[in-house]
């Protein structure tokens, strides 16, 4: 198992967790949320999920994707989105349509330091927490375009773009090395947003999605297994862009309680749509950019 996955397992076991089967641990109650939404068929959501873990994978085709056997196990566990979209390529642009609801003029990968807002500009003000974890950070508000070792490549993590977060310790120092997250699994400190960087070895980048199916198992497996983690949880698997397919179609499983287990969504969405489905649950408004247009996502969720 990946160094990654063997520090979660023995986190976990000094939780006095015990190991069940991957479906297994999905079966839990539905989340007690007084204000859990009710519409299965389209609307502002609000409050499906008390948390989301959002892990990003690199540059593969949606058929290519549902050939790796991991990938397609979440899918029973969860939902599928089976017209989910990138916007563009290359990787940068989209990474920064996530959090900010367009890329910002940015049609490369060269890092720019960007004067404007982003997801965590409207959670600040609500009080609802973040973090990132990237993997081989070399340290807290490091804005080097790459790690030493040449494994953490900063196009990858959007939120060090922004000068508001570059200029303010206290917020760039979110964005931690994904080492942290085993600490805060012990603390039960998960924050009511993560989103987790994989290396570019083990995001498929330099290694295809296979090698990335293979990690992706090893970590998320036991976390999945894990009642304090997923519970009122939504666990988001996702791509930047695709391979160079036509209409830039991308793989996005949602796992969690609130989820139906094995529902697909024909819609089209797109990395705007994620935005805006994390907003509407949030209740925080948007940013007015492609996300104020966008649709949230529906139809997955449980009654």
């Amino acid at each position: 198992m990946p160094q990654s996955g063997n520090r979660i397992a023995g986190i976990l076991v000094t939780l006095g967790i015990t190991a069940t089967i991957l479906g297994a641990a999905l079966t839990l109650a539905e989340p007690p949320m007084a204000s859990r939404a009710r519409a299965a068929t389209g609307g502002p959501l609000r409050r499906l999920f008390d948390r989301v873990f959002i892990i990003v994978l690199e540059n593969t085709n949606y058929d290519a994707a549902l050939q790796q056997p991991f990938l397609r196990r979440l899918t029973t566990l969860g939902a599928l989105l089976t017209d989910f979209h990138a916007i563009t390529h290359p990787s940068y642009p989209n990474y920064l349509a996530m959090v900010a609801g367009s890329p910002l003029g940015i049609n490369h990968n060269r890092q720019t330091d960007l004067d404007a807002t982003s997801l965590v500009d409207l959670f600040d003000p609500a009080g609802v927490a973040w973090k990132v974890y990237a993997e081989n950070l070399p340290s807290p508000c490091f804005t080097g375009i790459t790690s030493p070792d040449g494994l953490y490549v900063r196009h990858h993590e959007p939120y060090i773009s922004f000068r508001t977060i570059q200029a303010k310790r206290a917020r760039c120092e979110r964005i931690v090395s994904a080492d942290q997250l085993s600490a805060d699994l012990a603390r039960n400190a998960l924050p009511r947003y993560s989103l987790y960087v994989p290396n570019i070895r083990n995001d498929g980048h330099d290694t295809g999605v296979a090698y990335a199916a293979t990690w992706l198992q090893a970590f998320l497996s036991p976390l999945l297994q894990s009642p304090p983690f997923t519970r009122d949880t939504l666990v988001i698997v996702t791509f930047d862009e695709n391979a160079g397919a036509r209409g830039n179609q991308i793989y996005t499983a949602f796992v969690g309680p609130m989820v139906r287990p094995g529902a697909t969504n024909g819609i089209r969405y797109d990395h705007y749509s994620l935005l805006r489905t994390l907003e509407d649950n949030y209740g925080v408004g948007t940013l007015g950019r492609e996300d104020a247009k966008a649709t949230a996502i529906c139809c997955v969720w449980k009654e």
